[in-house]
């Protein structure tokens, strides 16, 4: 067991390897071979990964989560008492010390913040 970032898109091209089935090269472009870190030969995992919780989107790079600031909010979140990423400030979490995310480190971390917004925008707009 290790905190390498990975993701379930990661199956299929790894799968692949384990089995020794060469893909093609525009076959699951999204997904990155990462058969070594489960099986536990590597500890390198993805650098970043895109999550997405109901249109809002957040950038996983290493061990820190960004989500950018948001205006927009569904009218059931607040009925489902789910917090979801949508407010109005952006939010920058270490999840090495705060997995919960309950520290927002993005007003002592501007540059790190800005940093992540910028990678997120590279990687949504296919810049990357």
């Amino acid at each position: 067991m290790n905190d390498a970032l990975v993701s379930q898109m990661d199956i299929y091209r790894s799968l692949a390897k384990l089995v020794g089935v060469k893909l093609a090269d525009d076959e699951a472009v999204d997904s990155l071979d990462q058969l070594s870190v489960w099986l536990g030969k590597s500890e390198n995992g993805r650098v970043d990964l895109i999550e997405e919780s109901l249109g809002n989107s957040a950038l996983r790079h290493n061990q820190f989560k960004f989500i950018p600031k948001s205006n927009k909010k569904p009218n059931f979140i607040k009925s489902k008492k789910i917090k979801g990423g949508y407010v109005n400030e952006d939010q920058l979490y270490d999840l090495s010390t705060d997995p919960d995310e309950l520290n927002n480190l993005a007003a002592e971390n501007p540059e790190l913040a800005s940093k992540l917004q910028r990678r997120l925008d590279e990687i949504i707009q296919g810049r990357y």
